[in-house]
């Protein structure tokens, strides 16, 4: 089965994904992004960074919302897994209600 693997690209405030192909350029925050593309499929599966949890176990990231933006901005919801590489969970609510949830950690 074909898959196509789609990653980050920051451009200002926003965050678009755009097909994953080399070579890589590292950008903004240590990010290594592809070269702009246009994205038009739908999104499976999203496998989304995370700095830690909060009590409701949503997302605590870096800071800007790129990630909160952009999924918010889809009309479905992707199968979301977060990954990290130790786990960091608060036990009090610092989310906002428009910050995203995961199906996996």
């Amino acid at each position: 089965i074909k898959k196509n693997i789609y990653i980050p690209l920051i451009r200002g405030n926003d965050m678009f994904v755009v097909k994953y192909r080399l070579p890589l350029s590292k950008k903004q925050f240590g990010i290594f992004e592809a070269k702009y593309s246009t994205f038009n499929r739908k999104i499976d599966l999203a496998v989304i960074p995370i700095i830690g949890l909060d009590k409701s176990y949503k997302r605590i990231g870096f800071g800007k919302g790129f990630y909160d933006k952009f999924f918010d901005k889809l009309a479905y919801k992707p199968i979301m897994i977060f990954t990290q590489l130790t786990l960091c969970k608060s036990n009090i609510y610092l989310c906002e209600d428009y910050d995203i949830e995961a199906d996996y950690l």
